[in-house]
């Protein structure tokens, strides 16, 4: 069973503020030898072409020859990949092992069904981000990896071409997430479509009443609508 903490205090917005500052610095943090370390200079390839190629040249030596760059790579890894998945998979299966495993005390009404199913759609979306988070970013990371351990495979005709499709695979998982959760999730659906209303054949249906207004809207229904209620009421009254 999950431990509920109903009185515990909610994070607060200085709370907030310091853990986005601190990811901040941290990714700052990561990003310092890139800036530091990195430089130009012009290949020239077997076919007689040149290209200016971006590496880097550590302290220890130039790029693909380093031990520091190797260390950096997989701590980089570890830090922005597997831990990331790791946490969010572990969360995710939590949440949704207590979605689909929980049994309500008594008879659950149609409003508590709907709701469950709703957070089942978001699990399930989540898990959905967090493949293609794993599926776009893995070939970035092994990429380095493969050429600190043989640093000849960067003298390959192509292999700048085959680098800059990894890296926009890589950096296109930020432009699949709208989709999806346009896609897996009604309210974000709905929201898209309001913020594009000014545009012709763009839609928005009405949107349903809230959940106050439903109770409320039943609860009026079975009071004025009911003679059973209704009887109730005069003989009490």
């Amino acid at each position: 069973m999950a431990i509920m903490h109903p009185l515990r205090p909610r994070m607060g917005r200085r709370m907030t503020l310091c853990i986005a500052v601190s990811i901040w610095i941290v990714g700052s943090f990561f990003s310092l030898p890139m800036l530091i370390f990195f430089t130009t200079f012009v290949q020239e390839f077997p076919n007689g072409d040149n290209r200016v190629i971006c590496y880097a040249e550590w302290p220890d030596g130039s790029t693909n020859e380093s031990r520091q760059e190797y260390l950096y790579n997989v701590l980089f890894m570890v830090m922005t990949y597997f831990i990331p998945i790791a946490s969010m998979c572990f969360t995710y299966v939590r949440v949704g092992i207590e979605l689909w495993g929980s049994q309500s005390i008594g008879e659950c009404t149609q409003r508590q069904l709907e709701n469950i199913k709703s957070k089942r759609r978001v699990v399930k979306m989540m898990m959905v981000v967090v493949s293609i988070f794993a599926v776009c970013w893995l070939p970035f990371h092994i990429y380095f990896i493969i050429t600190s351990h043989m640093p000849e495979i960067t003298k390959l005709p192509y292999i700048q071409d085959l680098y800059l499709t990894i890296y926009w695979l890589a950096m296109s998982n930020s432009m699949y997430n709208p989709i999806i959760y346009c896609w897996m999730n009604m309210r974000f659906r709905r929201g898209f479509k309001q913020f594009f209303s000014w545009c012709p054949y763009v839609h928005v249906p009405p949107e349903g009443l809230t959940r106050r207004e439903a109770v409320t809207s039943r609860y009026n229904y079975s009071c004025s609508g009911s003679p059973e209620a209704h009887y109730r009421i005069v003989r009490n009254g």
